[in-house]
């Protein structure tokens, strides 16, 4: 891979010990929807932010929905990172196709849900990731070169569970209800923690100026939910300019949550369907469910096709009001990794 196209990253720089809360969906009991949650900001968030802002901000926001739908802007879900000084070890989603690794360790390689960027660059497939004279295992989650780790980082983050009341309602029982939040380990030796995402833009100066604004303001502004209490907030907001890698064989796998036209089910090779959308408002009023492609899903792209996603209406009249991101944001796949499904075949 030769590393050619343009891109543009965004580092949400967490609060040492910042709490975050990013719901996922269960659908059986809303209130356990609150202990089921994602341990990042998925593309549809990050999304519904910025718009969300830019509407405070700006006004009418028309004309930053259109430049999405019309792929002048792309973004991808937002991963954890580390950076010591000028090093930083970024963690992809783990392309969904490493399942298929043959191992005595399946279980355990399964666990694993975030593989550095590094790892991935130089093609080191599954059956070498828990071998400790190459790889270093972080809160048996996330896999990254024994090279890349920072002196004394043990672990990234925990979840943290809070009790918490009721305000809203008319109950005497069940007043209380649990809700789980992700925490950033605290770090040693100035070792500096938080998300980040991909950028893709092709925007007029102007407008291209106006969304770096809205982003520098998610810092305050927050992500996810609980803001009021203190979560979601970031110390600050680091944009640089990145070489993006390039492939020739047209294989890639998600770095956003995708929801495909009927016309592009087909170049999904590996898949993981989520559910997303569903808030109340009130008892009568709900937004729709929506079938995603959770990130880390293996695709084709090759030079004959063009493949975008889209962006779902998911408000109850279909009257626009409420938008689910799902446009593709891909990451070129290794060619070694194609052999994990080639064997099996």
């Amino acid at each position: 891979m030769e590393k050619l196209k343009a891109m543009t990253i965004v580092e949400l720089i967490a609060k040492p010990g910042g709490q975050y809360h990013f719901g996922s969906i269960l659908p059986v009991d809303e209130d356990q929807n609150m202990t089921v949650v994602s341990s990042f900001p998925q593309s549809d968030v990050l999304f519904s932010a910025i718009i969300n802002i830019w509407t405070k901000v700006y006004g009418n926001p028309d004309s930053i929905i259109n430049r999405f739908k019309a792929d002048e802007i792309k973004l991808s879900s937002a991963f954890f990172y580390l950076k010591e000084g000028n090093r930083s070890i970024r963690f992809l989603p783990k392309p969904i196709v490493a399942n298929l690794a043959r191992s005595d360790n399946h279980k355990k390689l399964k666990k694993i849900q975030f593989v550095s960027e590094e790892l991935l660059a130089n093609g080191i497939l599954p059956d070498q990731w828990l071998n400790t004279g190459i790889c270093t295992l972080i809160d048996n989650q996330f896999i990254c070169l024994k090279s890349e780790v920072p002196s004394g980082v043990s672990s990234i983050y925990s979840e943290k569970l809070l009790t918490k009341v009721k305000v809203h309602t008319t109950e005497i029982e069940h007043r209380l209800y649990n809700q789980a939040n992700v925490q950033f380990s605290m770090q040693e030796n100035n070792i500096e923690t938080g998300y980040y995402f991909f950028l893709d833009e092709k925007l007029p100066d102007d407008e291209k100026d106006k969304l770096y604004t809205v982003i520098r303001l998610i810092a305050d502004e927050g992500l996810g939910g609980d803001r009021t209490a203190g979560c979601g907030l970031f110390e600050g907001v680091r944009m640089e300019n990145i070489s993006f890698p390039k492939t020739h064989d047209g294989y890639f796998f998600t770095l956003s949550l995708s929801n495909p036209s009927k016309n592009e089910k087909d170049a999904f090779l590996f898949q993981q369907i989520v559910t997303r959308g569903g808030k109340k408002f009130d008892s009568r009023t709900q937004l729709k469910y929506v079938n995603m492609i959770a990130e880390g899903a293996i695709i084709y792209n090759g030079p004959m096709r063009n493949l975008s996603g889209r962006i779902v209406d998911i408000s109850p009249q279909n009257n626009g009001t409420f938008l689910r991101y799902g446009k593709f944001f891909l990451y070129p796949l290794h060619k070694n990794y194609t052999s994990l499904w080639e064997k099996e075949n």
